[in-house]
């Protein structure tokens, strides 16, 4: 990136200052006899300002970056600068996108464009959207559009808390991508995310992770955990608050005490909603009822589900299994509701096999009754003892 002549040209002449004093001659040294001692080492010159304004701006005149810093030590290639106490901005197409603040920084000019490195109780703020970056260390190349952040990094947002080992902010996208032992809290409806790698586009208000995650829903409280999610890779929309669950998907909810597993599921945090396309299980661990089909939709708020495609209700406590095209299961009463294709098995007192077209009753307490449509009727077969 091309560099503004009056900044380079100024500092040029206070080099030049500098190397004219350091060159002149002592008073007496003319008079002095000839010896044999080497001359001293050279002792490499540095410029020192203090309380500056240092400002860089490409060849169209736009700002690329302007730093107040207590201290400024430059080298004497003028290729770098060392700063301390800085505050300043950087800019991209003439616009203010990080507002910063440091305990030190530096300024290089490498073959490969100019760097700054910031280092010490960062805060880097983006103005356009709110995004609060806190961490130890900071570079910015100005040429890539990116900013790489390191060492007890954290996020913060009105929509979302995070932290992580490290992160790079793509200021053009407005897009952050932090790694290593990543927790994202969300603040609109209390929610965390723990997983190795996330990106989050902050404009589209999206959060990605491709590695695997865990989830705790929150009650209004913010202090108790109504259900936990774990999955292979997620996506949130954090606006509409629902993450879209991908590959060994499993929910626990406490109330009601509810395990889902799927491999496809969107999880509604605002309604407590799970809805699936794939082929999904539900477990109630105290009524040992277990629920198969191949799609669904759980609400765990109204403690009911609708299932269907081959779904198969079974009672582990009473041995009995209904089939059928489609079932509402009350999570609490246990109570289902069959239609299409009904088949009612029980194993013991007595044994019954009963076919219809519509079912209602409770598997725990080997309570079903068999209905039938006006083209079918009811079949009914028991089965002897053996």
């Amino acid at each position: 990136m091309n560099k503004h002549p009056s900044w380079w040209t100024r500092q040029g002449v206070l080099w030049g200052l500098l190397l004219l004093t350091a060159c002149q001659p002592a008073s007496n040294s003319a008079d002095a006899p000839p010896t044999d001692t080497p001359p001293p080492a050279v002792v490499e010159e540095r410029l020192v300002l203090r309380n500056v304004t240092l400002e860089n701006s490409s060849d169209e005149g736009e700002a690329i970056w302007k730093i107040n810093a207590q201290e400024a030590i430059y080298t004497q290639d003028q290729k770098n600068a060392q700063l301390k106490d800085i505050t300043g901005n950087f800019f991209q197409d003439g616009e203010v996108i990080i507002q910063m603040s440091a305990e030190a920084g530096e300024i290089r000019l490498e073959e490969d464009g100019e760097k700054i490195f910031l280092r010490g109780k960062i805060v880097a703020t983006d103005p356009r959207n709110g995004l609060i970056m806190r961490a130890k260390e900071l570079d910015w190349f100005p040429q890539e559009d990116r900013l790489f952040v390191r060492e007890e990094l954290t996020g913060s947002h009105p929509e979302l808390e995070m932290s992580g080992r490290e992160g790079v902010y793509f200021s053009r996208e407005q897009r952050i991508e932090v790694t290593g032992e990543v927790i994202a809290t969300g603040t609109n409806n209390p929610f965390q995310l723990r997983t190795e790698q996330v990106k989050w586009d902050i404009e589209k208000q999206l959060l990605t992770s491709e590695t695997p995650l865990e989830v705790d829903r929150y009650d209004e409280s913010k202090k108790n955990v109504t259900d936990r999610v774990v999955a292979e890779r997620g996506k949130f929309d954090l606006k509409q608050q629902l993450v879209t669950l991908e590959q060994n998907i499993e929910l626990n909810s406490v109330d009601p005490p509810v395990q889902i597993a799927s491999n496809s599921a969107v999880w509604n945090l605002i309604l407590r909603t799970v809805l699936s396309d794939q082929p999904l299980r539900l477990i109630h661990h105290a009524e040992q009822v277990t629920v198969t089909a191949n799609q669904g939709f759980v609400n765990l708020e109204e403690n009911y589900s609708r299932l269907e495609g081959g779904v198969r209700a079974r009672s582990e406590k009473q041995k009995s299994d209904l089939f059928a095209d489609r079932v509402r299961w009350d999570v609490v009463t246990q109570e289902v509701q069959g239609q299409g294709n009904v088949t009612y098995k029980q194993e013991a007192d007595p044994p019954l096999h009963l076919t219809g077209s519509s079912a209602l009753g409770k598997l725990n307490e080997q309570n079903v009754v068999i209905n039938s449509d006006r083209s079918s009727r009811v079949v009914t077969t028991i089965i002897p003892p053996n």
